[in-house]
């Protein structure tokens, strides 16, 4: 199941589209994965964690680092919480906790590096789930424009948390 789970990350980072390859020291794109919260392997990440990241395309994935923030917005204000995450059982993949209000629409902006490579992933959130169709791989950390996009893509679809 691990395995299967794994690969649909992969897919789901490959099924983004046509990204602007940042070639890695291995000739990979580095990219930042989500997928659900089983993929971060350990009980207390699993039941703490409203999803999964990974690095992908890293040779050292242990050496890469990656943070997260929810970016809300919340009638017409912007709202913006860290998000704490945890190591997994594999290098390079972590459970995200994290706490923001019920109201309004929310995105998860992530940032990595892998040595001198940058990518970012912004997940768009609808009752608390992430909508894989509205996931946005970057090859760059995101752009305040990045997560207004997303945002404004939710809040003309009244999609609320």
């Amino acid at each position: 199941m691990a395995r299967a789970i794994a690969v649909a990350m992969v897919m789901l980072s490959v099924a983004a589209g046509a990204l602007e390859a940042q070639e890695g020291p291995t000739g990979a794109v580095f990219r930042i994965g989500v997928g659900p919260s089983v993929a971060a392997n350990g009980p207390q990440i699993k039941k703490n964690s409203v999803m999964a990241v990974r690095t992908e395309g890293c040779a050292d994935a242990g050496a890469a680092s990656i943070t997260g923030t929810a970016e809300g917005l919340v009638g017409h204000e912007r709202q913006s919480f860290p998000l704490t995450l945890r190591a997994a059982g594999s290098p390079g993949v972590y459970g995200v906790e994290g706490r923001w209000p019920t109201q309004g629409v929310w995105v998860l902006s992530f940032s990595g590096s892998c040595g001198r490579s940058q990518a970012g992933t912004v997940v768009p959130l609808r009752a608390g789930e992430f909508i894989r169709e509205g996931i946005v791989f970057l090859t760059h950390p995101p752009a305040p424009g990045d997560v207004d996009a997303s945002l404004k893509t939710l809040a003309a679809a009244g999609t609320a948390r």
